[in-house]
């Protein structure tokens, strides 16, 4: 029995499946947003359940602000299909700030 190197094994996966994969190229902050958009990833985000259509990594640094800042109150004007609303205060209990957030 013939084994290949690993690095084949994994040139060759990675080009079988190099349209899902990210490679960044010259410009890596545009060429993620293409990628993000035309995939549609965002379709796929969710928030315990709920589609959130926001980038993880922006909720990532929601939470990261939020928990730093701990602000007595937060607005978020206008969501689609709720799931930042219920992100937001979550984030906010986590931080041990539970006042002027709501879901």
């Amino acid at each position: 029995m013939k084994f290949r190197p690993l690095a084949t094994a994994r040139q060759e996966l990675a080009h079988k499946f190099s349209s899902l994969l990210y490679s960044p190229s010259a410009s890596v902050g545009d060429d993620y947003h293409r990628w993000y958009y035309h995939t549609h990833v965002y379709n796929s985000t969710t928030w315990m359940g709920d589609k959130t259509q926001k980038s993880a990594s922006d909720m990532w640094n929601y939470q990261e602000i939020l928990f730093s800042l701990k602000p007595s109150l937060l607005i978020e004007f206008g969501t689609f299909h709720g799931g930042s609303a219920l992100f937001l205060p979550a984030s906010c209990a986590r931080s041990a700030n539970r006042s002027g957030c709501f879901p």
